[in-house]
């Protein structure tokens, strides 16, 4: 496909009404005050004669793109109310503002309408010679606002021209509002109205409105709803999970988010855990192309619509509130504490609770009100639920396992799949179907939001009976199940579950899912019976210690008979693999990596270590400086190449209290 094809592509959406549109300078619906020129007793109007001469027509490849990002945004989050003295604009017809390239009379850089959104703040649109004016919050026009259009041509860099043009848009500020601006994505207050970063999908007959979202939202992010391909070409991807199980619970999640939205039920996060390898990440990734994908000039097309968890926990927030009510994929957990298990446990349960609220945290240096990131979470990790808590001075408790549920990856060659359908390895259909998402995006979320805007409005009730109704057949299908002994006190899990399948068969309905409902069924209640199977083993094998030294003394008390022998013929690569060994006189050598693994990271290590040594636990090497190495260094290899293994005194071990 030629590049231009492509770009058209995505800044074209035929089948999606957006309803993006603005009054007209000189439309007759705008009061006749709003196409006068601003009043200035000072000689400084700002006006074609004193403007540079190519001013809105920038060919810049990103300064459009870029500039309309940072304008088309406010600060604050709309609210669900309208202040009783604002009036509806609903019945108000919107326009496009007139382009400068066919109409000398039209002034650009303009002010010349105002807007409000649910909370009352007030908006203005400024007249650019393109076809699509940009939107200010009003309390951005002097700083944010100026320089914005600055980069786009307006030269206003003296005093009196960035007056001017202020008291132009103080004069047009107290007008009559004539277009509505929606300042968060995802569903708006009325369920009207559903925001796809910049654009916006209507129900049938709802009124017009604009998008101008919070300025905290990174535009980078929002920029990746992009609309490419088409529903037949994404649908590929489908066929391609039937007989997966994981594939098709993942396909019905990517689905949740607008029907939580619309029902005002709390969302669920997941967390899909695995070996290194196993296709996690791809997946995941293949996914989330539902709502779009990555731009490939930002590097970032491997984690497709996915986002990466090296991030602080403000950006995290700034990031979900992009992904409100569609669905946010978080990967690779470990970056959130680094090789230190204790460290990323810690941080994953902060995160649950931060995930089921979907609030940020009112701060002292905002002046806005908290951002709202209600969203679906799916997260990858090499290591499960359980695991991570075996590294918490505080494990893991019901509520918390309730809150972020694990999906399990087979140990296999083919990963996160059954069945390859046909390919040769794993790596061979995740390419198949990576290049299937990158050609086809963003279309199949649009398309399923507007079926549930439409049938919202043409009967509300109808809609939250059939939500009611698949959700009790999956409950009432799992209660019948054979594998389960019972389900008491998980009936929030389930509940969760129930909606994964509820969301897949609605985008079945509306035509976006080409799959049967009995495989649909089949694939989420496989996933949740999977994992209420392994919430139910027995506690004491589920329970890993919660001190270094005792995850120590176990692991040597249960493996040490079953070690191999360190002997001269290993490499060096093979002693790094295996990590542990028997020595000739019963002590457990391990490396410095399976140590600090097997303890809870490389900060638990090293303490224990210190403690070990003191008790003489451990061998040590006296250095040429005097100073003491707590490990024995060991020629291993044909090559005698040197390696420092520490030294574990199993009698001298055992001794030690816990």
């Amino acid at each position: 496909m030629r590049q231009e094809d492509r770009k058209s592509s995505e800044t074209t959406h035929s089948t999606i009404d957006t309803g993006n549109t603005m009054p007209k300078a000189g439309d007759s619906n705008v009061p006749q005050k709003l196409n006068a020129a601003p009043k200035n007793t000072r000689n400084t109007k700002l006006s074609m004669s004193n403007m540079p001469q190519k001013y809105g027509t920038s060919t810049h490849p990103r300064a459009e793109s870029s500039v309309t990002s940072i304008l088309l945004r406010g600060r604050r989050p709309s609210s669900s109310k309208i202040a009783p003295e604002k009036q509806n604009l609903d019945h108000k017809k919107l326009s496009h503002s007139p382009s400068n390239s066919n109409n000398s009379d039209t002034k650009a850089f303009q002010p010349y309408a105002s807007g409000l959104d649910n909370s009352g703040r007030r908006y203005l649109a400024v007249s650019t010679g393109a076809k699509e004016p940009l939107v200010f919050a009003l309390e951005d026009i002097a700083t944010r606002g100026i320089q914005s259009l600055n980069r786009l041509g307006a030269g206003m860099l003296t005093r009196a021209s960035q007056n001017s043009f202020i008291a132009g848009c103080e004069e047009v500020s107290k007008q009559k509002p004539t277009f509505k601006v929606i300042s968060a994505a995802g569903l708006d207050a009325g369920a009207e109205h559903f925001v796809f970063g910049s654009d916006i999908v209507k129900r049938k007959g709802a009124a017009a409105a604009y998008v101008s979202l919070d300025s905290r939202v990174p535009s980078r992010l929002t920029q990746q709803f992009k609309v490419f391909g088409t529903l037949e070409g994404w649908q590929q991807i489908a066929e391609r999970a039937r007989g997966n199980q994981i594939f098709l619970f993942l396909l019905s999640l990517g689905f949740v988010g607008p029907v939580n939205a619309l029902m005002g039920h709390v969302n669920s996060s997941y967390m899909l855990y695995g070996r290194a390898g196993s296709g996690k990440t791809a997946l995941s990734s293949i996914v989330s192309s539902a709502y779009g994908w990555s731009d490939a000039t930002s590097g970032a097309t491997r984690l497709g619509f996915g986002l990466s968890l090296n991030r602080t926990v403000n950006a995290l927030e700034h990031a979900l509130a992009s992904r409100r009510h569609t669905f946010a994929f978080l990967d690779e957990t470990a970056l959130q504490g680094g090789k230190d298990l204790r460290n990323t446990a810690a941080s994953i349960k902060a995160m649950i609770y931060k995930f089921e609220d979907g609030i940020s945290k009112q701060r002292l240096t905002e002046v806005d009100g908290p951002l709202n990131f209600q969203v679906p979470v799916l997260l990858t990790s090499n290591h499960s639920v359980r695991e991570l808590s075996a590294h918490l001075p505080q494990p893991f408790e019901r509520q918390d396992y309730d809150r972020m549920i694990d999906i399990g990856v087979p140990d296999r060659p083919s990963g996160v799949f059954d069945t390859l359908h046909g390919f040769e390895n794993l790596g061979a259909l995740i390419c198949h179907l990576s290049n299937i998402a990158a050609e086809n995006h963003g279309v199949a979320g649009r398309r399923f939001v507007k079926w549930l805007l439409d049938r919202r409005a043409a009967n509300h009730e109808e809609l939250a009976q059939k939500v009611e109704t698949y959700e009790t057949q999956f409950i009432t299908n799992l209660q019948k199940d054979k594998r389960l002994r019972g389900t008491e006190g998980f009936d929030r899990v389930i509940r969760s579950f129930a909606r994964v399948f509820t969301a897949g068969t609605l985008a079945r309905h509306a035509g976006v899912l080409p799959l049967t409902h009995s495989e649909i069924g089949t694939a989420v209640l496989s996933c949740c019976v999977n994992y209420l199977q392994r919430q139910a083993e027995p506690s004491a094998a589920l329970q890993r210690p919660h001190s270094p030294l005792l995850a120590l003394k176990q692991f040597i008390g249960e493996e040490a008979s079953k070690l191999p022998m360190l002997t001269p013929d290993l490499s060096l690569a093979e002693v790094t693999k295996i990590g542990a060994f028997s020595g000739a006189s019963g002590e457990v050598l391990l490396t410095l990596t399976k140590f600090d693994a097997l303890v809870g990271g490389s900060r638990e290590g090293k303490r224990l270590r210190r403690d070990l040594e003191r008790a003489g636990a451990i061998g040590c090497t006296r250095s040429g400086k005097g100073a003491t190495r707590k490990s024995v260094r060991h020629l291993v290899g044909a090559h005698k190449q040197p390696m420092d293994l520490i030294q574990v005194k199993c009698d001298r071990l055992k001794a030690l209290a816990d």
